[in-house]
């Protein structure tokens, strides 16, 4: 660009600083940032916004703040999208405190959340396993105009999963066909996966089968695990044919698992039932 005369603009600035911290070159992107102070384009909220997001996963949250108020005191207004950075920062670091002044001060400021910011506090919640307050934040969300995505009604399953709360689990999935939103891949290995630490194996077959006929890949499951539950209600005829299913599927490794355990179970069987002993079958 500059070799043909152009004079690169602040959007060629943020986009090569975007790709220097993307390609772990950090000391060039931070001498970048400083001949931009000294020499221009000056760095926008857009600039800083690409270094404060890249200390946040790093977790350097006083480099980040310490960003953030150069540029305030600069005279550049920090916007939504800046302030959920910092927010996602403080809520890895599970600095609850922090989050809730930003979230105050950005109100106040007259930058009020967005879809992004909600996510990333029920992110925050569900990663400490309080689901409770994550569907809070979700009602706050839908007050104020904002659709959840699948993305934030499967970070909330999975956390009501996680702390054996099957019935609130079931609510979520419940709540996320009531709003039109169609269950993705995880979203069915999360339900699926509650079902099955809650011993509802029968149940959990059933939702295999309906992913199997969507064309979706099978859900990374511990199928040993899953079957062996199943295999107490007794009915090997069930996973013989999510056995075939799973066949025709493509997916032969977990075909085999469910066709020896239903195997098992229906010679489990017949040692039980004395009418079986020397039968013959033709």
């Amino acid at each position: 660009m500059v070799d043909e005369g152009f004079k690169p603009d602040i959007v060629a600035h943020n986009v090569m600083l975007e790709g220097l911290l993307r390609c772990r070159k950090k000391s060039d992107a931070i001498k970048l940032f400083e001949v931009m102070k000294a020499k221009g384009p000056l760095p926008n909220v857009r600039s800083y916004t690409i270094m404060i997001q890249d200390l946040c996963k790093q977790k350097m949250m006083r480099e980040a703040v310490d960003y953030f108020n150069e540029m305030v005191d600069l005279g550049c207004q920090p916007d939504t999208a800046l302030y959920t950075c910092l927010i996602t920062g403080f809520g890895r670091q599970r600095r609850m405190d922090m989050v809730y002044d930003l979230l105050k001060e950005m109100r106040g400021k007259g930058f009020p959340p967005d879809g992004r910011t909600y996510n990333a506090v029920i992110k925050m919640m569900t990663s400490q396993h309080m689901p409770d307050d994550a569907v809070r934040v979700y009602k706050k969300m839908i007050e104020s105009g904002f659709k959840p995505t699948i993305h934030t009604y499967n970070m909330i399953m999975k956390s009501y999963f996680v702390i054996r709360n099957y019935e609130m689990g079931r609510a979520v999935w419940d709540e996320m066909h009531h709003k039109g939103c169609c269950p993705d891949d995880n979203s069915y290995t999360v339900f699926i996966g509650g079902l099955i630490r809650q011993s509802r194996s029968d149940e959990a077959c059933k939702y295999l089968q309906e992913m199997i006929e969507k064309g979706m890949k099978a859900p990374q499951l511990d199928y040993n695990k899953f079957a062996a539950d199943f295999s107490k209600a007794g009915n090997p005829g069930i996973l013989e044919e999510l056995a075939q299913r799973m066949e025709v599927a493509g997916k032969f490794e977990v075909s085999n698992v469910l066709a020896r355990w239903a195997d098992m179970m229906k010679k489990s069987n017949k040692r039980r039932d004395p009418t079986m002993s020397g039968r013959q079958f033709t």
